[in-house]
């Protein structure tokens, strides 16, 4: 038996056709799933916020490494932090999908997780190099082999 049996499933909810085919999702994967949704939801907002601000206040111009190192401000680097906590939080949500998704479509949400994962780990791997390797360097003044990570450019 493929389903989920919580403390309060009876005998008679054993042999129903919803619990013989795996429907009945458990209560805390519904809770997972809906609380990834609205952090997913708040980190998208909260990118979209940082970023308009960034734009606004202190807009970007590529003008090469040596003018990015003199003129960078930590606002061109906020709107990373939501976004570096958007990706798991995104796998999660992606996750609960394909727990929730019937049988028929599972095919489907575990191609969109395998997606994820890429999206999760290069998203990661870029904010990382962001908000450690670029920033120290930017902040000490340092423009020498930046010119590829730089997000100006």
């Amino acid at each position: 038996m493929s389903a989920i049996v919580t403390a309060r499933t009876t005998r008679a909810d054993l042999r129903s056709p919803a619990i013989a085919s795996g429907a009945r999702i458990a209560a805390s994967a519904r809770r997972l799933g809906f609380w990834s949704a609205i952090l997913t939801s708040v980190f998208s907002a909260g990118w979209l916020v940082t970023w308009i601000w960034q734009m606004t206040a202190a807009p970007i111009r590529w003008e090469g490494a040596a003018a990015a190192a003199a003129e960078f401000q930590f606002l061109h680097i906020l709107h990373l932090y939501p976004s570096i906590l958007l990706a798991p939080t995104f796998l999660v949500l992606l996750a609960a999908i394909y727990v929730y998704a019937p049988s028929d479509r599972k095919a489907w949400a575990l191609s969109a997780l395998a997606v994820g994962v890429l999206y999760a780990t290069m998203a990661s791997v870029n904010y990382n190099i962001q908000l450690v390797g670029v920033r120290m360097s930017l902040q000490a003044g340092e423009s020498a082999g930046l010119e590829m990570f730089l997000q100006a450019n």
